[in-house]
């Protein structure tokens, strides 16, 4: 029996060999190095988190923003619409239950993950985890859906100006944004549904908790590896990927044109889209194809050989995510003066 100790001492338990060579250990998957156990520690426990949580604030203070600018357009309903998927992609690195699962203080066992606690403090913390996991999938699902639906809107906006209106209504953009949230709900909750809580009895007061895969996923795992591969990850990388940055580029194009075109006009024909709007709703798109992009870059120019290395690398991941996910407010108040009014209203009430 080991003695209870604090997180980080708890977790990082090191082991001689044969060899003179020591091994590190997160629980009880093996790392190369202290350096390695260090960087989880510091991404999972208070990089990623804290920045979490300032997306989360500032998300909220762009949901307030866009209330206050009435929701009357198509772009703001989107604006909003995304917003709100992006929070709720947050929660897959606000998730404490996670840091415990891992880093957790004064365990029974140090070297294995899971929760060694009262049975309601375990059954807390594993409900915890199961619904920040299913809330965070369900939001970067969204995410990756939102701008897609936003980049079609301001192709029609750019190429079809006469008809814009007649075609983009505000019913019929609410009712496509309801339908991205429907729509990936069977996926995030089957997630959900795959996973298994066991116990295990430590003791006569402490029980081991852990969330794992459960026969449901077991029982069809060659279906759910092809549909996840094939259908999903398409769905959420390369398919909102290559749409977004082909029709950034068309309206990037399409502006130009316009513009050049007005300049050689002696009276400019008014069209039904706005130079600022199109600003605010691309250079959010254009952020999304970034940070996407670059996530799939590291899969590949990063090559993991423990497990300890893909938790690392899918924390970087995870920063270029959360980073994507915070980036609306910022790119609200910087490009429509209309909202930067209103954020500067709102502080100025507060004083």
């Amino acid at each position: 029996m080991l003695n209870t100790t604090y997180a980080y001492d708890a977790i990082v338990t090191v082991i001689t060999t044969k060899k003179p060579k020591w091994q590190y250990y997160v629980c009880w998957y093996r790392a190369e190095s202290q350096e390695q156990i260090t960087i989880l520690y510091a991404m999972q426990c208070f990089v990623n988190p804290a920045l979490s949580i300032l997306g989360f604030s500032a998300n909220m203070l762009s949901l307030v923003i866009l209330v206050r600018s009435g929701l009357r357009r198509s772009s703001d309903i989107l604006l909003f619409s995304l917003v709100i998927a992006d929070s709720m992609c947050l929660f897959k690195t606000m998730d404490y239950a996670i840091i415990i699962d891992f880093f957790g203080p004064d365990k029974f066992i140090a070297s294995w993950c899971g929760y060694q606690y009262d049975v309601a403090i375990n059954y807390f913390l594993a409900y915890s985890q199961e619904i920040f996991m299913f809330i965070g999938f369900w939001g970067s699902s969204v995410n990756s859906l939102i701008p897609v639906i936003i980049t079609i809107e301001r192709l029609l906006a750019v190429f079809l100006p006469m008809t814009f209106r007649t075609i983009v209504t505000t019913k019929r953009t609410i009712i496509l944004s309801v339908t991205a949230f429907v729509f990936w709900l069977p996926w995030s909750s089957f997630i959900v549904a795959c996973l298994e809580i066991l116990n295990y009895n430590m003791s006569e007061d402490k029980i081991w908790t852990s969330l794992d895969l459960g026969e449901l996923y077991i029982n069809n795992a060659r279906f759910f590896t092809i549909f996840s591969l094939y259908f999903i990850d398409t769905l959420v990388s390369w398919f909102p990927l290559t749409v977004i940055i082909l029709g950034c580029c068309s309206v990037w194009i399409k502006v130009k044109i316009t513009l050049r075109q007005r300049q050689n006009m002696t009276s400019a024909q008014k069209i039904s889209w706005s130079p600022r709007t199109t600003q605010t709703l691309l250079l959010t798109c254009l952020i999304f194809a970034l940070t996407h992009s670059a996530t799939s870059v590291i899969v590949y120019l990063w090559p993991a050989e423990t497990q300890v290395q893909v938790f690392i690398r899918n924390m970087f991941m995870d920063l270029l995510y959360l980073i994507n996910a915070s980036s609306n407010f910022f790119v609200y108040i910087s490009t429509n003066p209309k909202l930067h009014t209103i954020f500067i209203n709102i502080v100025q009430c507060q004083k």
